[in-house]
C-alpha cells in the first residue's frame, strides 16, 4: 500500500487561467520482484533485481466532483539494486541442511518506468501518460531460514508531474499527477529464497 497525492485544476473561466485545488489520494497495489544477493560475510551483502508494481489510485470525492475522474492506473517496470546489512545473523545446521536467520536493513536505488492510464466518468477512453524516476529504496528485514520478510518506503528522487488534459466542447479540466517524494510507497514484501 502507498500514499500519493495528486492536483486537481479547474478551469476559473473564459481567461482560461486556472486555479490549483489540492486533492489527496491513495494508492493501493501490489508489487513483484525477482532478482539474486550475494552476501560477502554474515553481515554484508547485495540485491539486485527486476521490478513490477501496479497501483490504484483511489480518487475521492474532491476529485470526483470537479473532474469526473473515475479512475487512475500506474504500472511500473524497473531494475534495482540494494545494500543488505544483518544486524543478527544465526546459523543452525540440522543434518545436511544449514538453516539461516537474520535481522537488518536494506537501502538502495530503483530506476524505474511508470505508465500512468486515467479514465474520466463518461467516457469510454482512457489517457495514458508516462514518466521515468529513479527512487529511494530503504527498509527492514526478516528471514527465517527459506522465507523473508521485508518491510520498507519507496521515496522517487525526481520532482515529476504529468498533466491529462481532455479536449472537448465543456471547459477544459485536467488532472496532475505528482510522482515526488510526496507520493511516497509503503510496501511490505514476501520473499521466497531458493
Amino acid at each position: 500500500m502507498g500514499v500519493g497525492r495528486g492536483y486537481v485544476l479547474q478551469n476559473a473561466g473564459s481567461t482560461g487561467t486556472f486555479s490549483n485545488l489540492s486533492s489527496h489520494s491513495a494508492q493501493f497495489g501490489f508489487q513483484l520482484q525477482g532478482g539474486d544477493q550475494k552476501y560477502f560475510n554474515p553481515f554484508v551483502g547485495v540485491s539486485y533485481y527486476g521490478y513490477f508494481g501496479y497501483r490504484y489510485l483511489y480518487m475521492d470525492q474532491f476529485a470526483h466532483a470537479f473532474e469526473n475522474a473515475a479512475s487512475a492506473n500506474r504500472y511500473s517496470f524497473g531494475i534495482g539494486a540494494n545494500l543488505l546489512v544483518n544486524i543478527y545473523s544465526k546459523f543452525r545446521r540440522k543434518g545436511r541442511r544449514l538453516k539461516v536467520y537474520n535481522y537488518g536493513v536494506f537501502g538502495g536505488l530503483l530506476a524505474i518506468a511508470n505508465i500512468w492510464s486515467v479514465r474520466f466518468s463518461g467516457m469510454s477512453a482512457s489517457y495514458v501518460r508516462n514518466n521515468a524516476n529513479i527512487d529511494a529504496v530503504f527498509g527492514v528485514s526478516m528471514r527465517f531460514d527459506k522465507f523473508k520478510l521485508t518491510f520498507g518506503v519507496h521515496v522517487p528522487l525526481a520532482n515529476q508531474t504529468r498533466l491529462v488534459r481532455v479536449p472537448s466542447s465543456s471547459p477544459v479540466r485536467s488532472l496532475e499527477i505528482g510522482d515526488n517524494y510526496q507520493s511516497a510507497e509503503l510496501f511490505m514484501n514476501f520473499i521466497r529464497i531458493f
